[in-house]
């Protein structure tokens, strides 16, 4: 059982952190031993000196804290290439220990002018409205908002949304392949509606991915954005850099 040392010029809450940090450096760590309670009672000190050392190891990144779960050890994020429209839940469950979805609402909603623009439809015709929140052991990773028209959601079971990427039941169902793919990622601060599912704090920063999808016969087949949690989500990508092309030329592209 490790001890602090009261006469320490150190503060007992930095004294704490660095053990727990080097615990974390060793792989040693025992989710049931991250408790306020557990390591108060480790290292004999109160709540609040307890919490101190922790929240300071929670902004460093070095934990993480999930309301009603408790403090754990974060994983290593799950990747996603800029080059594919979005990983499969195979692909995740490999890079983590297990991927789902959850369908939060599914509903019809009258477009807007925005939404008909970019739809391709009159406005205030019936579309469908997707929310849909993917996990990666257990942690939400990504929050989906889609549109698409109703006649193709219709088509579409709860059960595969949760299984499968959208834009791989839209080219299965209909049997035709994917033309075109419009994508913009920016960044943006949670709202109070996107905070509390993506289990982060009002303000906290997100990957917004926007996209919109267009089948070979030239109809708009979905659009929407996706919020990717930004201390869960990492996206990558390779160029391959041709001799005859400087970097200049590549950035201008």
């Amino acid at each position: 059982m490790e001890k602090v040392n009261p006469q320490s010029a150190q503060p007992l809450w930095v004294q704490i952190a660095e053990t727990l940090r080097r615990r974390i450096a060793q792989g040693d760590v025992d989710p049931r031993t991250l408790t306020d309670a557990a390591l108060a009672a480790e290292f004999s000190v109160s709540i609040m000196t307890v919490r101190q050392a922790v929240q300071q190891l929670v902004a460093d990144g070095l934990l993480e804290r999930q309301r009603g779960k408790g403090t754990f050890v974060p994983r290593r994020p799950v990747r996603g290439p800029l080059d594919v429209l979005e990983r499969n839940f195979e692909d995740w469950k490999f890079e983590g220990g297990s991927a789902n979805a959850k369908v939060l609402e599914r509903t019809l909603v009258a477009a807007d002018m925005s939404l008909s623009a970019e739809l391709g439809v009159a406005s205030g015709t019936l579309v469908a409205y997707l929310k849909r929140l993917r996990f990666v052991d257990d942690f939400p990773v990504a929050l989906d908002h889609r549109y698409l028209p109703s006649e193709l959601n219709a088509q579409l079971t709860d059960a595969e949304l949760v299984e499968q990427p959208l834009f791989l039941l839209l080219s299965n169902k209909l049997r035709q392949s994917l033309k075109l793919a419009h994508i913009t990622i920016r960044a943006v601060s949670a709202t109070e509606e996107e905070a509390d599912p993506l289990d982060v704090t009002v303000g906290s920063p997100l990957l917004d991915r926007g996209i919109q999808l267009v089948g070979s016969d030239g109809r708009v087949l979905m659009t929407g954005h996706s919020l990717y949690h930004a201390s869960r989500f990492i996206y990558t990508s390779t160029l391959a850099l041709d001799g005859a092309q400087s970097s200049e030329t590549l950035l201008l592209k």
